[in-house]
């Protein structure tokens, strides 16, 4: 087996980063963090989110490794101590107003090593962000929101910078997800299909499950109501075909209602959400009650036979019933909401 030539090396990251380099030639070590505020605004309709953080960097600086300052001592640009050249421009990928180094709102710099020049760099930086947000298991949905950035490929990612880890920072709340614990950063390389170079990458992840409870109370019981009410139209003589076209009617339109408001909820879908599952399910068996009532009158159907075909339509309602909420409840992961949640993007 061939070992590869540690000669080669060089030359192969000069081929992938497309010779990029600085006034010396050499890469910038860079180390990335992320301190988050808030995550707030989780718009799925929108497939947006808003994010206070501040992004934390570290560099070496030797014209800084040169002079007599103190240890700890707070910098500015205009100064003239720190070489401009070689201070990052930040790159975000997913923000929606592209507006990159003007979601600055405060920054500070401070030598974090005297001897080696370290320069910590604090940007406290906000935005919308954009996300797509899976909604199949809508409202019992789970999402890893991310912020996502690359840098110019004369910088070479060497992981969180020292002594400093991602985490929490003035946590915020918020009414409608749980928000993780944990937030998880990542390094990567990306490669550009058109130029061939490969971009220095990072991005941190808060993932997020929607508090559910509203909407069992406000939606969910209402329509196992109307489920309940859709079934007592069997209860009706057979031949009071009125009367259980009238109550068929009224359910039916009450599930429309509550499509709708839950169609505006989301975005436009290509798919069908649990809720959408569940109050289609509803009005298909209420439609059937009333179809079933249409039948046993225009086929002039004898009292104890459309009673019997009213006893058996029911029985096989309320378990398909049963088993639909079994199954997607099962299928979409409702049981793997909390796991998720502490899985620190490992799952």
């Amino acid at each position: 087996m061939n070992k590869p030539n540690p000669e080669s090396a060089p030359l192969l990251e000069k081929a992938q980063t497309g010779g990029f380099v600085t006034k010396t030639g050499e890469r910038i070590k860079l180390g990335v963090s992320t301190f988050v505020t808030s995550v707030h605004n989780i718009d799925s309709a929108k497939n947006s989110f808003d994010c206070d953080f501040t992004l934390s960097l570290s560099w070496d600086d030797r014209k800084l490794a040169a002079a007599n300052i103190p240890e700890g001592a707070y910098l500015t640009l205009d100064g003239g101590d720190l070489d401009p050249d070689i201070k990052p421009d930040v790159y975000l990928i997913n923000d929606l107003s592209s507006e990159n180094d003007r979601n600055l709102v405060s920054e500070e710099i401070y030598l974090a090593n005297k001897e080696k020049g370290t320069v910590v760099n604090n940007r406290r930086m906000r935005g919308t962000f954009t996300s797509i947000f899976d909604l199949h298991s809508f409202p019992f949905d789970m999402h890893a929101l991310k912020v996502q950035f690359y840098f110019h490929p004369c910088y070479d990612l060497i992981g969180p910078v020292p002594g400093i880890q991602t985490s929490w920072w003035g946590r915020h709340g918020n009414n409608e997800f749980d928000v993780a614990d944990t937030i998880v950063d990542k390094f990567g390389h990306e490669k550009s299909e058109g130029s061939g170079i490969c971009f220095e990458t990072y991005e941190f992840e808060i993932r997020v499950i929607r508090k559910y409870m509203s909407y069992l109370v406000n939606i969910g019981l209402v329509v196992e109501g109307l489920f309940a009410l859709g079934l007592s139209v069997l209860m009706l003589d057979a031949d009071s075909l009125n009367d259980r076209l009238n109550l068929t009617l009224v359910v039916t339109l009450t599930y429309s209602a509550f499509k709708m408001m839950v169609a505006s909820m989301v975005p436009a879908l290509g798919y069908m959400t649990i809720l959408d599952i569940w109050i289609m399910t509803g009005f298909l068996f209420g439609l059937g009650a009333g179809l079933l009532s249409m039948g046993t009158v225009f086929f002039h159907i004898d009292e104890d036979t459309a009673d019997f075909m009213n006893y058996v339509f029911g029985r096989i309602a309320m378990v398909s019933w049963a088993l639909m909420h079994v199954l997607l409840l099962y299928h979409f992961g409702m049981f793997k909401r909390r796991s998720f949640l502490t899985a620190n993007g490992k799952a």
